[in-house]
């Protein structure tokens, strides 16, 4: 259960929303996961919100490393640096509602697990 992207099937700013979150923006991620955690819009599902502020509170881009195996048997392997684009600081505000979801007492009752491979937010 997350929002339809497909035309017509939510209003268009939902689902405005909802695109920009899957493209990796963090406040649309942030905004989305306060909808779902307070029912906005959308039907209250905090396992959805975490999953939102979880990807809005990480940091993004920056250099990471990728080990490449040797190329023949006895070579040595290497470690490639791949630039993934400018670094962008996770947010705050989704860092403090995380922690507030995690220890609240006031679990949702009607969580769902998303799909892992889910492209629907």
């Amino acid at each position: 259960m997350g929002i339809d992207l497909r035309p017509d099937a939510t209003s268009g700013e939902l689902q405005s929303l909802a695109g920009k979150a899957r493209a990796g923006d963090k406040l649309a991620q942030l905004e989305l996961g306060i909808a779902f955690e307070e029912g906005r819009f959308v039907a209250r599902d905090c396992k959805r919100a975490r999953k939102l502020y979880r990807l809005a509170a990480a940091a993004t881009g920056g250099t990471t490393f990728v080990y490449l195996p040797p190329a023949h048997k006895g070579g040595r392997g290497t470690m490639v640096p791949i630039n993934t684009g400018p670094r962008v600081a996770g947010l705050d505000e989704a860092k403090h509602r995380l922690r507030r979801l995690d220890i609240s007492s006031n679990r949702c009752t009607n969580d769902t697990e998303p799909d892992a491979n889910s492209n629907q937010y």
